[in-house]
């Protein structure tokens, strides 16, 4: 189930996560982060005459970086990585052959080509990330330990979820530097609860994306079992305690 609000999706259950969605909720959140509704707003905004030099560098990176990450969640990547492998003609190729002709800069175009092969690998390597990401989401079942629970991905990506509605999806970007780190199909988690206004960590592990039988869900089984647990436990003391 998905809720919208004036064609925009603002938040979509666990279980009905899908890449498509997880692209929409990440434009919506992340856009709000420097003030404009949707990405085409971004040349335009920032008003450079209102800003200092030095501000309006930073915000304008900052919607260089998010342009970019907007292009690492959509939901066509694959087909997009493919296209640019089968193009007839490639303007980055071109491109890199016109750098690497000056004789005053020091890389050769062998260099340019390689890195090529590996920004498509790392972006390969990125979509498997995301898949395994959608797969365990849509496993974790019910979240009862907690109302709202944040999970990061990779230590980059990471979920605010309300009673088991995915309300945001937020990129780190102190760690913006390590989306080029290796990524694959495993990947590190961690699941933060709110305590005294405070994100504070309660739990990590690695999961695979294999769904209902992955890390992450068995972490989440694991956590509710404690808090019914507790829960038990404490209704009994009160139970006890009135009868006396």
């Amino acid at each position: 189930m998905e809720k919208e609000q004036k064609g925009t999706i603002i938040s979509v259950l666990t279980k009905d996560l899908t890449r498509e969605t997880l692209y929409k909720l990440f434009i919506k959140s992340n856009t709000e982060i420097i003030g404009i509704n949707d990405l085409d707003g971004i040349e335009g905004m920032g008003k450079p005459e209102n800003l200092s030099i030095t501000k309006n560098h930073d915000v304008r990176h900052l919607a260089e970086k998010l342009l970019f990450m907007s292009m690492l969640m959509d939901n066509d990547l694959e087909n997009l990585i493919e296209r640019r492998k089968n193009a007839k003609y490639d303007y980055m190729i071109g491109l890199l052959f016109y750098l690497s002709s000056n004789p005053r800069f020091k890389y050769g175009f062998g260099y340019f080509k390689e890195c090529i092969f590996k920004f498509d690998k790392s972006l390969s390597d990125w979509c498997s990330f995301l898949n395994s990401i959608v797969s365990d989401i849509k496993g974790i079942g019910l979240i009862s330990f907690a109302p709202d629970v944040i999970i990061q991905f990779g230590g980059v990506l990471q979920f605010e979820i309300k009673s088991n509605l995915i309300m945001d999806i937020k990129f780190n970007m102190v760690r913006y530097n390590e989306l080029f780190e290796k990524k694959g199909y495993k990947y590190d988690f961690d699941i933060f609860v709110q305590n005294e206004g405070k994100s504070v960590i309660i739990a990590s592990g690695v999961s695979d994306g294999s769904g209902e039988k992955s890390g992450l869900s068995s972490q989440i089984s694991y956590l509710n079992n404690i808090y019914e647990t507790l829960t038990t436990k404490n209704e009994r003391f009160i139970l006890l305690s009135h009868g006396h």
